[in-house]
């Protein structure tokens, strides 16, 4: 199951698959400005917060 389709619900358990630094946050295109970059690193944050506290 992808992050996304995560929210909103509960498990007993949660793994996290693959988290390795330069696979995540997900990189933008090469022409990304600075302003860019950091949403793109708060939205992913957001995410993986979200993931990861879907266990109960």
């Amino acid at each position: 199951m992808t992050m996304h389709a995560a929210k909103g619900q509960e498990f007993s358990r949660v793994v996290l698959h693959d988290l390795s630094e330069g696979r995540f946050p997900l990189r933008l295109r090469a022409g990304a400005t600075d302003a860019e970059r950091a949403e793109n690193e708060q939205q992913e944050a957001a995410l993986l917060y979200v993931a990861a506290t879907r266990a109960r």
